[in-house]
């Protein structure tokens, strides 16, 4: 077969037709751009995308192919529907032969369906002989070869028309003349349009209803592929003008009209042709590189004969047979050369034909299919495509407004940065786009776009990419309670798995300098040095991504359950779970005592000796997998799979592991018990375990390991009475209390119950020992100290079991804890600094017993209260009258001018929380169950008596009203003015003073206090003038927040009257009178 050279044929005829019809479709599109009219919307979505078309720079335009352009976001109304002028259409069409539709195709009579579609939409016939029968219809030379051609012509043109459910379909003599393609496809729109309904069996897919098109997809783009291939193993791609550019004009007209469904067929089979050439362009470049080897083959084998210094006998034939082989190969090669010349124009026009102006579609499934395509193209044809000119567009559409174009752009790209030596290409595209894509991560509100990108920004990370900070960036992303509401698990794990690319690259970056260090001493402990600096390394890109995440200044949620769910995320990554031996290892490892190693230089030590945080880190990881593994989570299901341990012939079973972190824990705790960070993993642990209950009990009782159960929490409890705790307000609601160390000792104290007599003695005498401690730091005016002993107290009231010894213990001093409070505030003692949290601990402190108190006579029955003894009939009366003496303290510092505004506020959330507690039992409680009830006389002497003695008014005095409704005018007034708000402020606005912006955050936390209280109150009318309406006139402008805590205030309020109302629906209530929820 001989070939004319590329440059010269190919130039004159294929390519320059290509152009030609480029030149035309660009012609024609340039004027309907002219008229804004380039897309015709069919449909109400169509329309809707009309206004959010990508605008992007026609690439064509460039002649650098280094210049990278962004989309230009070009702000565009929406588009009206273009009406096509119908003047004698359906007769003009009607006298050319054009099948003339205006219903479905159960309308038309007699109606011929085309043969490859029909092909296509039965399995039954293989597609390679259909195309093949194609392409030698399209090439015949026999009598009836022009009509043979324009037939197979029009059934590739039908082929198309029903592939998107047109059924006007064209006859042979339309297609006669490729010049008139574009006025013949533009009749045949207009009918496909006044068509009542059609189906698509291209975009149906599986969802179609005829069983028969569910594999139609991939068929037509399988014949499409196979036409093309045959063409160029029997030679017509590049000796037969007609046969490429056939199939590009009726395409490229086709690609161009206003119907969507149109439009985008006939675009998918064009990228499916571009596609194909990709293919056969990488096979000629296969075939041209083996010629090439077999060709330097032959050459040395060739002067290895000519330099023998004794010929063999038959060395003129050898030399000419290898001549001979010489030149067939020479031969092979010039022609692949050739064909790869024809390919490479192919591909080009072909691009510029079709990707150039549909990757900026209306539609965004073809800006999708587009962008899919060039992603295939880059990896199938890498030399032609994997170039900045290309790569470009991949930036472009990054921005599109659908979020399925930027997921599609984000899964083109990822393959493309995994591929080997692929650094130097992507270096430059990287440099343009990379912020790009960390705004993807961190602000994209798509979770499948936002786990891509970070999947993405993963591989740039393995090709040093990525600078350290901007590494730190994503990875303080895993502590934000956002990605968890947001993305779920998904973002949490493939945030997890780019901390593991970051460790991965730290790791190679140590052992290249240190490996061989590392490698010397690994017989000097018998734990695996390597893994050891894994996770070492591991916990220290988790350290520097929290610091990031803090200094952010956006925290939020949950610290424990944060790194809980990053612990258990780490776990099903193979290089932490370790076939399940990670958890025995990191037991080991903080259990290793690293100062009787003698070998370790300075840096290997530093580089493998625990620190606090890696300390808390493996405490963390153990807490996660004890979660996993006693609540049986998905995490758990995932590590015990036989998929996840394929070659693992032993799995050990869930009672194993939990059993190794039962026993493990008491020299967990001993060893951590000086850090409160440690402990407070360690209790959490314990937590776990006791409230395990997936076979209805608790996960020592269903591992026989009760005796370490007490063990445990003996420990703990000495260790909770020794430990000095950083002061934090015991609010259930608050962020402070959920990320402190008193939070996981409060849950500690939930999960405790009276089975077991050693605890219950442990916690008598701890409550002994704080007694004495708390009356000898008053005794001594040690503020600190006093206040460390009520916020344990506080912690230990948390539970059922230890409230009421507790109260018993301490109601007898609420005269002198009130008495001793007011004084220091009062005071200029040298512990001034603590007071404040002296003030609320105690305060807290004695208002939990009372509140408690009415909350367990509230909702007892008088049946019930007449069979209480009276020992518990007298503690309820005591504590009840110790409300005058707290109500009395508050209200005397909320009235004192001379009083800080801290304590005025402070004074005025506790007092409202009693006042309004009182209020409501005496309406809703006396009231019903008192009037004419069997337990009359026991509740009047309980309960009512205590009450009334308080001299509780309907409506508090005008003068303390005034008081309440002043303070909160003036703080509202001072957290404007620092906030900046104060010009959208309305209503009476005291006098203001200059205020530090620093004092903003203590602002808005007194502001929300103050509105919280005055709300509580007003819902329980004890108001004369009209509070609440002062307290919501400006709840829009004062922020969420606040908006939020005044609406949960009187909600909460209005739950309390609800539940005394109804003694007995009591699921949302705790006992100690918190809203569970």
């Amino acid at each position: 077969m001989t070939l004319e050279s590329p440059e010269d044929d190919a130039d004159t005829s294929i390519g320059s037709r290509l152009r030609r019809t480029n030149r035309n479709i660009r012609k024609r599109r340039a004027v309907e751009d002219s008229e804004d009219e380039s897309e015709i919307i069919s449909d109400d979505e169509g329309n809707n995308e009309a206004g959010n078309a990508v605008s992007v720079d026609d690439a064509a335009d460039l002649s650098s192919e280094d210049e990278y352009r962004p989309a230009q976001n070009k702000k565009r109304g929406g588009r009206k529907k273009r009406r096509i002028a119908r003047s004698n259409h359906d007769e003009q069409l009607s006298n050319e032969g054009l099948r003339n539709v205006s219903g479905n195709i159960d309308e038309v009579e007699d109606f011929e369906e085309n043969k490859i579609f029909e092909a296509l939409s039965n399995s039954a016939k293989p597609v390679f002989e259909l195309a093949t029968e194609w392409i030698e219809a399209f090439t015949d030379q026999g009598e009836e070869s022009e009509n043979k051609k324009f037939d197979a012509v029009k059934d590739f043109v039908n082929f198309v028309l029903r592939s998107c459910g047109c059924v006007s379909l064209v006859k042979r003599h339309d297609v006669v003349d490729p010049d008139r393609a574009d006025q013949t496809v533009t009749e045949v729109q207009e009918l496909f349009l006044s068509q009542k309904q059609h189906e698509y069996p291209l975009g149906l897919g599986s969802n179609a209803s005829i069983p028969e098109w569910k594999g139609f997809r991939a068929r037509a783009a399988e014949f499409v592929e196979q036409i093309v291939f045959i063409a160029s193993e029997r030679g017509i791609l590049y000796e037969n003008d007609d046969f490429i550019d056939t199939i590009v004009s009726w395409l490229g007209s086709m690609s161009t009209v206003g119907e969507r469904s149109l439009r985008f067929t006939a675009t998918f089979y064009s990228l499916q042709l571009e596609t194909t050439l990709c293919k056969i362009y990488t096979q000629s470049s296969t075939f041209i590189a083996r010629c090439q080897r077999q060709l330097t083959s032959e050459t040395k084998n060739l002067e290895r004969l000519k330099s023998m210094a004794r010929k063999p006998r038959n060395a003129k034939q050898r030399e000419e047979a290898i001549q001979h082989r010489i030149e067939m190969i020479s031969d092979n090669s010039l022609s692949y050369t050739k064909k790869r010349g024809i390919l490479e124009k192919l591909v080009k026009d072909v691009f510029s034909t079709f990707f150039v102006h549909r990757y900026k579609d209306t539609n965004p499934q073809l800006r999708k299919e587009c962008i899919a395509n060039l992603g295939i193209w880059v990896k199938e044809l890498p030399e032609l495509f994997f170039k900045p000119v290309y790569l470009r567009y991949f930036g472009w559409l990054l921005t599109d407004p659908k979020a399925s174009v930027r997921l599609q752009v984000l899964k083109s790209l990822i393959p493309l940065y995994q591929r080997p030596n692929s650094a130097s290409a992507l270096r430059q595209f990287t440099r343009h786009f990379k912020e790009t894509f960390i705004g993807m991560a961190v602000h994209e509100s798509d979770t499948s776009v936002k786990v891509s990108a970070i999947s993405l920004l993963g591989e740039m990370v393995k090709n040093s990419f990525l600078e350290d900070d901007e590494t730190r960036k994503i990875s303080s992303l895993i502590f934000n309670e956002n990605e968890v509401d947001e993305g779920g698990e998904r973002t949490i794990k493939e945030l997890a798995r780019f901390v593991s690319a970051v460790e991965q690259e730290k790791y190679s970056e140590f052992m290249e300098v240190r490996g061989s260090s590392l490698k010397s001493l690994k017989k000097s402990i018998s734990l695996n040095l390597n893994d050891m600096l894994k996770f070492k390394l591991l916990f220290k890109v988790l350290d520097e991504g929290h610091q990031y995440y803090l200094n952010s200044g956006e925290v939020d949620g949950s610290e424990y359950e944060k790194l809980r769910q990053i612990a258990e995320a780490l776990f099903i990554i193979p290089r932490y779970n370790m076939k399940n031996e990670s958890l025995e290892f990191l037991i080991s490892y903080i259990l290793f005592d690293s100062s009787s190693v003698t070998e370790w230089s300075g840096t290997v030590r530093s580089s493998l000796e625990l620190s606090t945080w890696d300390t808390t880190m493996i405490l963390a990881f153990i807490y996660g997998i004890t979660s996993s593994f006693v609540k049986e989570s998905s995490t758990y299901r995932i590590v015990m799979s036989r998929r996840f341990h394929r070659n693992l012939s032993d799995i050990k079973d869930r009672e194993y592991y939990l059993v190794k972190i039962i026993t493990s824990l008491p020299k967990i705790i001993s060893l951590v018990s000086t850090d409160v960070s440690s402990l407070a993993f360690a209790s959490l642990i314990f937590c776990d375990l006791i409230k395990g209950e997936s076979s209805g009990t608790n996960t020592f009782r269903e591992t026989n390991q009760e005796s370490l159960l007490v063990e445990i929490a003996l420990l703990l409890l000495q260790y909770y009475a020794e430990a000095d705790l950083p002061f934090t307000t015991l609010e259930t609601d608050s962020q402070s209390y959920a990320n402190s160390e008193a939070y996981p000792i409060g849950l500690f104290f939930q999960c405790l119950t009276d089975d077991y007599t050693e605890i219950n003695i442990k916690i008598d005498s701890m409550l002994v020992g704080l007694h004495e401690t708390l009356i000898s730091s008053l005794d001594n005016t040690k503020l600190s100290e006093a206040t460390n002993t009520v916020l344990k107290l506080l912690l230990i009231m948390q539970g059922d079991l230890p409230f009421d010894k507790v109260s018993k213990l301490f109601v007898g001093d609420v005269e002198n804890l009130s008495k001793f409070v007011k004084s220091a505030v009062y005071s200029e003692h040298e512990d001034m600094e603590n007071k404040k949290s002296f003030f609320v601990a105690i305060f807290d402190f004695l208002c939990r017993i009372i509140t408690h108190t009415l909350i367990e006579v509230a909702i007892s029955s008088p049946e019930s209260l007449i069979q209480t003894e009276n020992e518990q009939l007298e503690m309820y009366t005591e504590r009840l009258s110790k409300a005058q003496v707290i109500l009395e303290t508050l209200e005397s510092i909320i009235e004192d001018g001379d009083i800080g505004v801290f304590y005025k506020i402070a004074a005025l959330k506790r007092w409202a929380e009693v006042y309004s507690f009182l209020q409501m039992v005496n309406k809703h409680c006396v009231v019903q169950y008192a009037a004419g009830s069997e337990g009359a006389e026991v509740l009047k002497r309980v309960f009512s008596d205590p009450i009334r003695g308080l001299n509780l008014e309907e409506k508090i005095p005008g003068s303390l009203e005034e008081t309440l409704v002043s303070l909160f005018v003036s703080i509202e007034t001072k957290y404007g003015e620092a906030s900046g708000l104060l010009g959208d402020l309305t209503g009476d606005q005291s006098d203001t003073t200059e205020t530090s912006t620093e004092e903003q955050n203590l602002l808005r936390y007194q502001l929300v206090m103050a509105g919280r209280a005055l709300e509580m109150l007003a819902a329980c009318d004890v108001f004369n003038g009209d509070v609440k309406f002062r307290v919501e006139k400006n709840k829009d402008t004062l922020g969420e927040l606040y908006k939020k805590e005044i609406g949960n205030a009187y909600q909460e309020v209005e739950k309390l009257g609800k539940y005394l109302d109804h003694p007995t629906e009591l699921d949302g209530l705790d006992a100690n009178g918190d809203d569970e929820a």
